[in-house]
C-alpha cells in the first residue's frame, strides 16, 4: 500500500534524530563522513537531488497508477473491455508489487471469458492462463485478501473445460480458502453454496450459509442475495418461521432504501443515488473486490 513508504520515512526521520541525541550527548562512538570534505558545492546538491528524486518518483508511480486504475475500472463498466485490459496492464507497470491491480486484471479476463463466447479455443487458453498467473502472483503477495481466492473460484466454476477435470474441487478449494481469511465475506459463501447447489448437495450448501449467519452483516444491496437464497434454502428445510424472520428482514430494508430514494428526490436534488437491487449474485466487479 502507498502509505508504507511515508511510514518508513517518518520512521527514519525519528531514528536519524535519536541517532543526533545520541552522538550530542557522547552516548556512543561514531565515524562522522562529512561529504563537503570530499564533493565539490554542484557535487553535493547533485546528489542531494538525487536522493529526492526516488521518492518523488516512487510516488509520481503510485498516483498515476492509481488513476490509471480507476479509469480502468470506469472503462471497464462502460464495456470497454480492451481499452479498460490495455489501462490496467499499465497501471501495473507502474506498480508490479500492487496485489489489488493484478486482482483487477485477473478479474477483468474472467469477465471477458464470461461475456465473450465466441471466442476461439486459443484466445480462450491464454485469457485463462493469464487470468491465473496474475492470481497466483496476487496470492504471493497478499495472501490475506480473500477476493483474490474468491475470483480464482469463479474462473475455474465457470470455465471447467479450461480448469481441468477437477475443476470443481479446485474451486470449492478456493471459496473454503477465501471463507477462511474472512468468514463474513459473504460474496464467497453465497457462490460457494450456489456451487453446491449446482453439484446436487443441498445439506452441504445449506450448511454453508447458516454458517455465515452466526455473524453480523450491514444490510445493503450486496448482501440481499444471500440472504434470498437462505430463506429460501430453510423454507424447503421446512423452517418457514426462520425463513419469513429473514424475508421481513429484506422486505424492512427494501421500504426503508425506498423511503431514503423518495427523500432525496422530495429534496429537489434532483439525483436519487439507490443502486438497483441486484437480480443474482453480487457482482465482483472490475476491481476484483467489493468496496
Amino acid at each position: 500500500p502507498f502509505y508504507i513508504a511515508p511510514i518508513l520515512i517518518l520512521c527514519g526521520l525519528i531514528l536519524a534524530r535519536l541517532q543526533w541525541l545520541a552522538v550530542e550527548h557522547d552516548v556512543v562512538r561514531v565515524w562522522r563522513f562529512e561529504p563537503s570534505r570530499h564533493l565539490s558545492l554542484w557535487g553535493g546538491r547533485a546528489i542531494v537531488v538525487a536522493v529526492m528524486l526516488i521518492p518523488i518518483a516512487y510516488f509520481a508511480a503510485v498516483g498515476i497508477s492509481s488513476y490509471e486504475y480507476a479509469r480502468g475500472g470506469r472503462l471497464a463498466v462502460e464495456g470497454r473491455l480492451d481499452e479498460a485490459d490495455q489501462t490496467l496492464a499499465l497501471a501495473i507497470r507502474l506498480r508490479p508489487d500492487s496485489d489489488s491491480l493484478l486482482l483487477a486484471r485477473a478479474d477483468l479476463h474472467r469477465h471477458i471469458l464470461a461475456g465473450h463466447p465466441a471466442l476461439d479455443s486459443g484466445e480462450k487458453r491464454i485469457l485463462f492462463e493469464s487470468a491465473e498467473q496474475m492470481l497466483t502472483r496476487a496470492e504471493e503477495l497478499n495472501h490475506w485478501r480473500p477476493g483474490t481466492f474468491l475470483v480464482r473460484a469463479e474462473l475455474y466454476r465457470h470455465n471447467p473445460q479450461l480448469a481441468g477435470a477437477d475443476w470443481a474441487g479446485k474451486a470449492a478449494r478456493d471459496y473454503r480458502t477465501a471463507l477462511q481469511r474472512e468468514p463474513r465475506y459473504h460474496p464467497a459463501r453465497l457462490r460457494y453454496a450456489q456451487l453446491l447447489l449446482e453439484r446436487g448437495d443441498t445439506a452441504r450448501a445449506r450448511d454453508v450459509l447458516e454458517d455465515g449467519m452466526r455473524y453480523a452483516y450491514t444490510d445493503d444491496d450486496y448482501i440481499l442475495p444471500y440472504f434470498a437464497l437462505t430463506a429460501r434454502l430453510r423454507e424447503l428445510a421446512g423452517e418457514r418461521e426462520r425463513a419469513s424472520e429473514l424475508r421481513r428482514r429484506i422486505e424492512k430494508y427494501l421500504v426503508a432504501r425506498e423511503r431514503r430514494r423518495l427523500r432525496v428526490v422530495g429534496d429537489g436534488i434532483g439525483l436519487a443515488s439507490s443502486m438497483p437491487l441486484p437480480a443474482g449474485s453480487p457482482t465482483i466487479g472490475p476491481a476484483g473486490v467489493r468496496r
